[in-house]
Order: C-alpha cells, then sequence, then structure tokens
C-alpha cells in the first residue's frame, strides 16, 4: 500500500474548521445564524449552536437551533449524541459559542475530578491534580478530545472574544497593541492550532466635526463599520487562514464571510463553478461516511475491554457515593449491562460508568 498521495482541495467551507474571534456582542452569533442561514437555503436545521457555560448569545437569534451545555456533562450529553445519531439530524455545521466558556467549564469539571480523587476542594487550576501544570493539561485534553469527535462529521465554527495585549517581540525596542484571544494562549492554541481560518472582527469608528476644546480634540460618532480580518501583515490584527490569496479583510455579513473564502477555496483548487459543485457533493457524502464510521466506532463492544471495565465497576461501586451510585446504575440498566456477563455491552457505555467512579 502507497504511503504517500497527491492532496486535494476541499471545497466545500463545510469541510474546514473555522474561528471566528471578536468582542462581545460585536456579531459573532448573528454571524453563524445568517450563515446556516445561507448555506440552508433558509433551513435553519442545517446549523446547531451549543450554548457553553454562562453563554447566552442566541437570545435575541429567532429561528436559530440551539442546545443549551451549562456544564461540562450537559456538553458531553449533546456531543454523544451528535456522534452516536448523525442520522438523526440534518447539521452541517455546529458551533461552539464561546471557547472561552468551554474552557471555563472544562476547568470545573477537572476541579470535579480533583475532588473525586483526592476528597479536597481545588483552590486553582495550578493545583488541580497536584499541580506541575497537571491540571492545565487536563483541561487541554478534554476540550481537544471532543473537538476531535465533531470534527470531520461536522463542520465547526468556534466562536471566541478578544481583547488588545501589549506585544513584546525579541529585537523590537518597543512592544505594539494586537487584537487577539481573549483566553491564555495554551488554551487558544487547542482551537487555533486546528482551524483553518482564524478570522477576527474589529470595529473601525468614524469620528467627525472634530474640533479643538480646552486643548483636547473632540468630535461626535458618525458611524461604525464591523470588518472580518482574515490576513493582517502589519499583526495588529491576530488573523490566518490556510489559502495564500484569501483577501485581508472584508464588511462583517454572512454573504461577504462566505464570499471570502469561496473566492479563496476557487483560487486554491483551481476548479471550475461546475467542478466545484461536483466536488461539493462528494465531500458532502464522505462526511456522512465518516459519521457512520464515528458512529459505529462509539457504540462498538469490545469484549475484552468490557471485562476489564466491568471489573473496575464491581471493586470501585461499593466506595461511591449515593449520587455517584444512583448514575452508575441508571447507565447499567438503561444498556441492560449486566457485569457479570458483560461480553455484549457497548464498550462507550461501560466506560461511562467507570469514568463516573474514577478516584
Amino acid at each position: 500500500m502507497a504511503l504517500w498521495s497527491t492532496n486535494e482541495v476541499k471545497v466545500d467551507v463545510a469541510s474546514y474548521m473555522h474561528y471566528v474571534r471578536g468582542l462581545k456582542k460585536v456579531g459573532k452569533s448573528t454571524l453563524f445564524k445568517e450563515l446556516i442561514k445561507k448555506i440552508g437555503n433558509g433551513n435553519m436545521n442545517k446549523g446547531l449552536l451549543i450554548s457553553l457555560g454562562d453563554e447566552d448569545g442566541y437570545k435575541a437569534l429567532n429561528g436559530l437551533v440551539v442546545a443549551k451545555a451549562p456544564t461540562w456533562s450537559e456538553f458531553i450529553e449533546i456531543v454523544d449524541e451528535l456522534v452516536e445519531n448523525p442520522k438523526e439530524n440534518e447539521f452541517t455545521f455546529i458551533a461552539l459559542d464561546t471557547v472561552d466558556e468551554l474552557f471555563q467549564i472544562a476547568t470545573e469539571e477537572v476541579f470535579r475530578l480533583h475532588k473525586k480523587k483526592y476528597n479536597e476542594v481545588c483552590e486553582s487550576l495550578n493545583s488541580a491534580l497536584k499541580g506541575y501544570g497537571a491540571g492545565r493539561a487536563k483541561v487541554k485534553e478534554l476540550v481537544r478530545e471532543q473537538v476531535a469527535r465533531l470534527k470531520g462529521s461536522y463542520g465547526l465554527f468556534c466562536i471566541g472574544h478578544t481583547k488588545l495585549r501589549d506585544v513584546n517581540e525579541k529585537g523590537m525596542a518597543e512592544a505594539y497593541q494586537q487584537l487577539t484571544t481573549s483566553l491564555p494562549f495554551d488554551f487558544d492554541s487547542v482551537i487555533a492550532d486546528k482551524a483553518d481560518i482564524i478570522a477576527t472582527i474589529s470595529i473601525d469608528k468614524d469620528v467627525i466635526d472634530v474640533e479643538e476644546v480646552n486643548g483636547k480634540k473632540v468630535g461626535s460618532l458618525g458611524g461604525i463599520t464591523r470588518w472580518i480580518h482574515f490576513r493582517d501583515d502589519n499583526f495588529n490584527v491576530d488573523c490566518g487562514a490556510r489559502f495564500a490569496d484569501i483577501v485581508d479583510k472584508v464588511e462583517l455579513s454572512a454573504d461577504n464571510y462566505l464570499g471570502a473564502i469561496e473566492d479563496a477555496i476557487k483560487s486554491a483548487s483551481g476548479k471550475s463553478e461546475t467542478e466545484i459543485l461536483e466536488k461539493k457533493e462528494i465531500e458532502v457524502k464522505e462526511r456522512e461516511v465518516i459519521a457512520e464510521q464515528k458512529a459505529e466506532e462509539s457504540k462498538g463492544v469490545d469484549s475484552i475491554e468490557n471485562a476489564k471495565l466491568a471489573e473496575i465497576v464491581k471493586t470501585k461501586f461499593p466506595k461511591a457515593d449515593a449520587e455517584t451510585k444512583a448514575k452508575v446504575k441508571e447507565i447499567l440498566t438503561t444498556n441492560d449491562i449486566k457485569l457479570g456477563s458483560p461480553e455484549d455491552a457497548i464498550t462507550s457505555e461501560l466506560q461511562k460508568a467507570v469514568d463516573l467512579l474514577a478516584d
């Protein structure tokens, strides 16, 4: 079997992972809604926005399909449903709104795991799981795993917040300001390193009727323009894309966002409009195949692994608290798992019971 192949540029926007960042209430969630409306030709069932943690940017977006995940366990429940039952939905894109909140609920999950294992309240992420970076590493692992589960079966549209930071580069006498992620950089890289398009929204304010008053220049706000940046050679805006010929920036709208990406894809692929349409259909079917494969894997039965997991459950169950025991019993009952003969059990479900009993 050949160990290499010739790469062919994908042409469907949902074949790429998108990471859109901007200030609060600048229009990130609205961009996703309008994107779904456009690619679905009005069918809003083509997209799902997962509202994470305390985020509620969907409230004024009529018609948007939303799933709320204020906690990590609720997020996992949603991802499980999406991965295990892909034929039960029409979703082309899944939005994570926001990744800032995703890392927050993952951090809270690490605190829960710490308390369960060491029977003590964790004071900070730095001290979680006995420190030495273990807590931060676990947060990144949790997020990375769930992104990987969704990626490939669905197009991913990750939403994040921005802030201005002072950047000090080696060899430069002075720092400069950059509009970039509000997340710690190691957390942000979990998303950014996998994203094919990192688009950052900025706001230009048009000040008019400027005059000098008491030695200061004052004016009126004549209007604002919201921009989506894909490239910035001056590094004032942190953004980027895998496409060499993508436009630097466009005014914020779903039409402009899609247009910029589709133009870049056309240039990179070298295909005609007819060829692109044909290739899109192929990529949609490829995602469906991947989704079906992941669903089968998630529902897979591994009799050898089941035997090991069943022993862990039998050993740890008596020591668990009442709430945990109730949750474990629910999993076993719902999936008809018999610890004495677990050979035919769905391995992922038995694993959930083990995870609940984690030290």
